[in-house]
């Protein structure tokens, strides 16, 4: 079975504000090594992770948000190499927080969210503090879409943690 492997290169400054390239890539099942063309660029400030669609920035996951709070984001059309919607047809999409739990990743406290969405764009299971959401990073249409390989977190590190479903 192939994987997903993000990777955060770079800095880049847009807009004024220093932000993150993450690159996307596949390792197909047959040992074939993708780059995808489309990457994102995200930044965080005030326990808010935001990423950049169409020279706009939304909000990707909210760290800082309490059961019942909720935030409204842009539908990745583009990321997943949909054609966008026509003018006035749904692009947002809002999250609502339903859970939230602390758990401990490699001796480190990590706050997780769990969330609904008023669409069919949905996170795929909890979002994690430093890791990000560990069924997919972006939300998707589950279901009627899924990615040419599985997409749940597998394994993830920085300089302090070591996360792994292996």
């Amino acid at each position: 079975e192939g994987y997903y492997y993000m990777h955060v290169g770079g800095d880049t400054i847009v807009n004024g504000i220093t932000c993150r390239n993450v690159s996307r890539n596949i390792m197909h099942s047959d040992g074939e090594y993708e780059t995808l063309a489309i990457s994102f660029i995200t930044y965080m400030e005030d326990d808010k992770v935001y990423y950049l669609q169409n020279h706009q920035f939304y909000i990707l996951y909210d760290f800082s948000a309490e059961v019942g709070d909720s935030w409204t984001s842009r539908n990745p059309w583009e990321y997943f190499n949909w054609i966008p919607p026509e003018p006035g047809e749904d692009t947002l999409s809002t999250y609502t927080v339903d859970t939230v739990r602390f758990v401990m990743i490699d001796g480190t406290i990590l706050r997780q969210i769990y969330v609904s969405s008023s669409s069919m764009w949905y996170y795929g299971g909890y979002i994690s503090e430093r890791i990000g959401c560990l069924g997919f990073m972006l939300p998707g249409i589950w279901g009627i879409w899924d990615p040419p390989v599985e997409g749940i977190v597998r394994c993830y590190h920085d300089n302090e943690i070591n996360y792994s479903t292996l």
